[in-house]
């Protein structure tokens, strides 16, 4: 059921409603760690990151986090402005800089190589302001240079350089400023060079250059920015005075081009959307979008202020694939998904577009009806889809919030005050007189079914009343004097004819046969406060109560809570419940809609990035759900919810040991097993399923088998463990899809090595001493009758050592140890582990009575109290005790 419209009106909510059809963006700026701005490159690497250049440094982003790469942060990249970005098919990243060569970064390795220009080395590159670099055939790369060098032909493997000067089919200078390049996309021998001095194609194997005719060439308007290879015959380009043309490569001609103008479109990148069209990005304009079938251009809105566009004015670079769009301009990052959301939305006029939002639905027989605020009253013929406004002009109400269908007429609540009646034959409006009992001052939002005579309506203030379905008149449905809490907001009937009703402090249950009265709270509600029941729904036997801090499914006496602690719930604010035809429980909460399974209470949520946009209005009517919004709704079948089937790929980020970062001759995503050391058993892994799309939907679980006895979920991207045992762990960890669809576990083995004292051989070691100490006592005790004095020296030996093992072992004195005060009288202070076996060895315990009572083994014990004599300038207990007791 549902009390939606009560907190809409709360809330006094005030917003504008957006189109859902448009790009959502969102943003990044140095606020959310990017190294600075402009934005001038973008780069999504094989595993699913993005890589963003800027003038102030290189980053790369996961979707939750931005990471940089910067020199200040002790990566060797040779200098932070970025110009452009590309990944090689080895896997290696090409980062092109505007003072500083060109960089090479190898992801297994985490290690960046520079090449620069070297005076004295001929077989260097020819300069250091790289614009671009695009891959060739074999190991060649194609640098393009942009301080009057031109083009260098790079050999990864040998690190030679083959320099080639544009400039001999052009006076101009500008033919050695490359600031775009593609390989013809049908000769590979061929490429294609914008310059500031326009179009240049340049032939590989005959190492010639010819430079292609412009209408704006002898104005010095036809500077090429940006270049992209529609298909085997078109280039489309991207000029700095002249907006955009297309080169007809057989007809050696420019066609379309935007003739240059006081007021010039420049365009510095550009990047395929469709077949026909192309994201632009568009200077001091911002993001535009050029369609090549009729030639026009059209420009995305944005606005500073307006966060969920992109940024507007100077833009710099554009990247582009099937599901997202990147721009990159002087004030970060604005990316946008171009899916299409999961859920079309149905747009409605409304009187007023500021206040209009959808109330409530309903659908019992052959029309659908749609309330709303600032609307009137819709009607939607089932079989045609013909849809009817029915306005205030009509005679509607101006606010109505909720809908109860009856065969012949509808009963309307109208304002939280009044119902009005319409007739459906008739098609009028009229007034239900409800009679003098009720407080104008009340309210009620909703009428609930009961029997054929009575339907019932819960109050705000006076408790729950029943309205007659002939004559409209209200009667309280018991003495409210017998009920202290009369804040009622919602209530159902069960299958034994009882009502259940919501309170601010529970539920009250009332018997109508007996004329009696009980009250209910749920157990698993911990305080008074949140014994405030919103929401009420009966299923298969069960009760479903909806609260501010999760839902309790009641049945047979038993509870069962759902909590954003304990399930997939995003909200504990359970606003509306409904259920469908297949038993699944429906619930809306500020966050959006969630579907849970009846058998495995698995939870789906849906929200705005599926196109479901809830305010008020939860409701199933025949097999579809139907989602009330600001300026529409969301209509869907329940048939149609297919499963997404893509699942999160995992990968690994940082492993540490003890705090500090462990060097690792791989990255860790490059790796299938670490080796450790026995001082490096307390350690933690990062991870991230790199995602753009919907991040807060991703869920994860980790376990290390070996010592977790489960699966760990949650959102969390990392996880920690202390104080490992030696052996053999396998580290696992999976993530889930916004439908939770678990992918494949990724795993990574941990080998712990035991200490020296308790490997294989030092145990061999031991035990020939042992039979080598035993052989040589043999022979002492036969030769002692011989030598009298040395079995003397052997006895007053064997009496100092028993002494010692008196010192060790005596019982210590009454001490009370703080920890604390005895920390305070240390440099090196203990920690509370190595305080906990300090305390129990000077009570005289062994080490592995220590060990059973802190359930760590025996060589873990003698780790920690080596660790303690050394804080402590100690050698042995019996001086540790001397310590403690001086200084306690």
């Amino acid at each position: 059921m549902r009390t939606g419209i009560t907190f809409l009106l709360l809330l006094n909510i005030l917003l504008p409603y957006a189109q859902v059809k448009d790009l959502k963006f969102t943003r990044l700026t140095e606020a959310d760690g990017l190294p600075g701005s402009p934005v001038t490159a973008f780069l999504e690497d094989d595993m699913g990151f993005m890589w963003i250049g800027t003038t102030a440094g290189l980053c790369r982003y996961d979707g939750y986090e931005i990471k940089p790469f910067t020199r200040d942060q002790g990566y060797g990249i040779s200098n932070d402005d970025i110009n452009s970005l590309m990944q090689d098919r080895d896997g290696i990243i090409w980062i092109g800089t505007n003072a500083g060569g060109f960089n090479s970064y190898d992801p297994s390795s985490e290690k960046f190589t520079t090449y620069s220009h070297n005076p004295d080395d001929s077989l260097s590159i020819p300069g250091d302001r790289v614009r671009v670099i695009v891959e060739g055939m074999d190991d060649i790369l194609w640098v393009g240079f942009d301080n009057g060098i031109g083009l260098s032909k790079f050999n990864k493997k040998t690190g030679v350089s083959i320099n080639y000067d544009p400039y001999v089919v052009t006076p101009s200078v500008g033919a050695r400023a490359i600031r775009s390049m593609e390989i013809d996309i049908i000769d590979e021998n061929r490429l294609w060079l914008g310059t500031t001095s326009g179009l240049i194609s340049f032939d590989i194997q005959k190492e010639e250059f010819k430079l292609i005719g412009h209408p704006l060439m002898s104005i010095n308007r036809n500077g090429l920015f940006a270049l992209s290879q529609i298909d085997e015959n078109r280039l489309l380009g991207g000029f700095f005075h002249a907006g955009t043309g297309v080169y007809d490569i057989s007809e050696d001609r420019w066609n379309g081009s935007t003739s240059y103008s006081l007021a010039p479109l420049r365009i510095f990148d550009v990047a395929r959307k469709s077949q026909t069209e192309y994201w632009l990005a568009a200077r001091k304009r911002g993001v535009a979008v050029l369609d090549l079938s009729n030639g026009t251009i059209s420009y995305l809105p944005s606005t500073l202020n307006n966060d969920r566009t992109p940024f507007p004015g100077f833009t710099y670079t554009v990247y582009a694939n099937e599901k997202m769009i990147w721009a990159g301009s002087k004030h970060g990052v604005s990316f946008a998904t171009l899916e299409p959301p999961r859920f079309s939305f149905d747009s409605l006029s409304f009187e007023s577009d500021e206040f209009g939002v959808v109330t409530d639905f309903s659908g019992s027989y052959d029309k659908i009806y749609i309330t709303g605020i600032a609307g009137g009253l819709w009607e939607i013929d089932k079989e045609t889809g013909e849809s009817k406004l029915i306005s205030v002009a009509d005679g509607a109400p101006n606010l109505l919030y909720h809908i109860f269908e009856q065969k012949d007429k509808l009963l309307l609540v109208d304002n939280g005050r009044e119902i009005a009646v319409f007739d459906k034959h008739q098609r009028v409006f009229k007034k239900a007189v409800i009679g003098n009992h009720i407080d104008p001052d009340n309210y009620f939002d909703q009428i609930v079914e009961w029997n054929s005579e009575y339907a019932l309506v819960p109050t705000r203030s006076e408790g729950t009343y029943k309205l007659n379905l002939v004559s409209h008149e209200l009667t309280p449905l018991y003495d409210p004097k017998r009920n202290s809490d009369l804040y009622h907001s919602d209530l159902l009937v069960d299958e034994e004819g009882l009502i259940w009703i919501s309170t601010n402090s529970g539920i009250t249950i009332y018997d109508p046969e007996k004329d009696s009265i009980s009250f209910y709270a749920p157990s698993s509600l911990y305080s008074k406060k949140e014994k405030h029941i919103h929401v009420l729904e009966k299923q298969s036997g069960a009760i479903w109560i909806g609260t501010s801090n999760g839902l309790v499914r009641l049945k047979d006496g038993e509870e069962q809570l759902f909590t954003t602690l304990n399930s997939e719930l995003t909200s504990n604010f359970i606003r509306e419940i409904t259920i469908d035809a297949n038993e699944n429980i429906w619930i809306a909460t500020y966050k959006g809609i969630s579907m849970i399974d009846p058998i495995t209470f698995k939870i789906k949520n849906y929200d705005k990035t599926d196109g479901i946009f809830y305010e008020s209005g939860l409701t199933v009517i025949d097999n579809d759900i139907f989602v009330g919004s600001y300026g529409g709704y969301t209509r869907f079948s329940i048939d149609s919810l297919d499963s997404d089937r893509a699942t999160p790929t995992i990968r690994f980020g940082e492993f540490n040991v003890l705090n500090g970062s462990r060097n690792l001759e791989k990255s860790v995503e490059y790796l299938t097993s670490i080796e450790l050391g026995y001082d490096e058993n307390s350690i933690s892994i990062s991870y991230v399923a790199p995602t753009f799309r919907h991040p807060h939907k991703i869920q994860y679980s980790y376990m290390l088998e070996g010592f977790d006895s489960g699966w760990n979920n949650g959102d969390r991207r990392f996880a920690n463990y202390t104080n490992l045992d030696a052996g053999t762990y396998t580290f696992l960890v999976k993530a889930s899809n916004r439908d939770g669809t678990w992918g494949e576990p990724r795993s990574l083995m941990i080998r712990i090595a035991a200490p020296f004292w308790e490997t294989w051989w030092f145990f061999l070691v031991c035990s020939l001493a042992i039979v080598g100490s035993a052989f040589t006592l043999y022979n002492l005790r036969v030769n002692a009758l011989q030598r009298k004095a040395d079995q003397e020296a052997q006895e007053l030996r064997l009496e100092a050592f028993q002494k010692r093992l008196t010192e060790l072992n005596a019982t210590p004195p009454d001490l009370t140890l703080h920890f604390d005060e005895l920390n305070s009288k240390l440099n090196n202070q203990l920690s509370e582990r190595e305080f906990e076996v300090l305390k129990l060895s000077l009570d005289g315990k062994t080490n592995s009575e220590i060990g059973d009572e802190l359930f760590i083994s025996t060589s873990t014990v003698k780790f920690h109290l080596r660790n303690t004599y050394s804080k402590l300038g100690v050698s042995n207990r019996r001086e540790a005790l001397e310590y403690v007791s001086k200084t306690s």
